[in-house]
């Protein structure tokens, strides 16, 4: 433990406390600067009894130079060299208007004074973020179970290069090499020296994934520390094709009775939509839409019913349902309403095929009784008024028995002369 102590006072003594040179120079500790790019930046410069020197000089080396060249020379109070770009300020300090890449490296501030040499060393790291990363989707709809390219993320002019994370459903996507690939790409701009990255998300698609949700992330370095910006998400559509097909009765009543009016859903598990519906009942074609109307059903609507769907991909399927009607009781017809019920309007009228429908077997019964009621109506009048016909005319000759036979006015021959004239 005291062995580490040592070393570490002494690492920390090496970088802090001036280093001579064999040449009679001595260099101040270095440190680093972060600058962004495109600002301004300030350098003092660090070394003792600047004030009094005779000469400042700045100094640069970058990766490009790979050697130091004067930026600026400062003896007494005159600028010697000022390139537009580098300025060195009254107290020393070197001034850089507008920091590029190509300003990223090490700067050295010279002093010179009783001809011995001081200087101080400045490692500028130069930080530029990118733009706003954009997602642009490869296709509109994709397949499921194919191997597809989902999209391209592209974050544009940054520095140094920063990493670009994909998501879907807000949980990173990592590259395993067979669901999952991606292919990144880096531009470099040869006037600004700015990075683009662009990366490529390659995705086995599942039915599980309809409006999935994806999104790219960059992180870049930046300063003492890191940033991140996200691009927006993009919702992805995922056909497949048809599963397995289903025909749902609504209402969902275990009995259909006759005069019910039922609808036929058909159901396919795919996406999108089936192109095409084809309904049957025993071979024969009746619709081609997603629903079948039974409106008054009767026991001719008994049967088997198969409705076929056709996906995108032309692909079929079809469910078959079973539907049985039970004939209404009459009882249950006539206890229900708490008297006789009118008779239906439209009982004779044409169903949607046109042929005429049978007659309701509760009307039939009350038309009976009322026609019977009604004929034995007219048939005690008729009787009543043959009666009394046969009655009235019997009355006048009833009366003439009950005269005097010997009234000469009685005479039964004139009597039936009058009636028979009457007649």
């Amino acid at each position: 433990m005291a062995t580490a102590s040592v070393l570490i006072c002494g690492l920390l003594i090496s970088i802090y406390a001036p280093v001579a040179s064999p040449q009679g120079q001595r260099e101040i500790a270095s440190q680093t600067v972060s600058a962004v790019f495109g600002a301004k930046l300030q350098l003092p410069c660090t070394v003792p009894h600047r004030k009094n020197a005779q000469i400042i000089r700045w100094l640069l080396k970058t990766s490009s130079t790979e050697q130091w060249e004067k930026i600026a020379v400062v003896r007494g109070v005159k600028t010697l060299t000022d390139t537009g770009q580098f300025e060195v300020l009254g107290n020393g300090t070197l001034l850089v208007r507008s920091m590029g890449i190509e300003d990223e490296g090490e700067f050295k501030c010279q002093v010179v004074k009783n001809g011995l040499e001081h200087h101080s060393v400045v490692n500028v790291s130069v930080f530029k973020s990118p733009t706003k990363p954009e997602l642009i989707e490869s296709y509109l709809t994709f397949t499921a179970g194919t191997h597809s390219e989902i999209g391209k993320c592209i974050a544009k002019d940054g520095y140094p290069v920063g990493n670009i994370t994909w998501y879907k459903n807000g949980k990173v996507l990592l590259a395993n090499g067979n669901e999952t690939q991606m292919k990144v790409r880096i531009t470099k701009n040869q006037n600004t020296r700015l990075y683009t990255i662009e990366s490529k998300l390659y995705y086995t698609l599942s039915k599980n994934d309809i409006n999935a949700k994806f999104f790219c992330e960059v992180v870049y370095p930046f300063e003492d520390g890191s940033e991140t910006q996200s691009s927006e998400p993009v919702k992805i559509d995922v056909y497949y094709p048809i599963e397995h097909v289903m025909i749902e009765v609504d209402p969902s009543s275990e009995v259909i009775r006759e005069g019910d009016t039922i609808t036929l859903n058909c159901l396919a598990d795919t996406n999108p939509s089936p192109a095409e519906y084809l309904w049957e009942k025993d071979g024969k074609q009746l619709s081609a839409l997603a629903q079948y109307i039974l409106q008054a059903v009767t026991k001719r609507d008994e049967g088997e019913y198969c409705c076929t769907v056709f996906d995108f991909d032309f692909n079929t399927k079809s469910a078959v349902r079973k539907i049985q009607v039970k004939a209404r009781e009459d009882n249950n017809e006539l206890d229900g309403g708490g008297g006789i019920p009118a008779i239906a309007e439209g009982s004779h009228s044409g169903d949607r095929h046109g042929d005429p429908k049978p007659l309701n077997r509760a009307g039939m019964v009350i038309g009976i009784i009322v026609t019977l009621m009604l004929v034995a109506f007219f048939t005690t009048i008729a009787y009543y008024m043959c009666y009394y016909r046969k009655k009235m005319e019997k009355k006048p000759l009833k009366d003439l028995e009950e005269r005097n036979p010997m009234d000469p006015g009685n005479d039964p021959s004139r009597v039936e002369k009058v009636i028979g004239e009457e007649q």
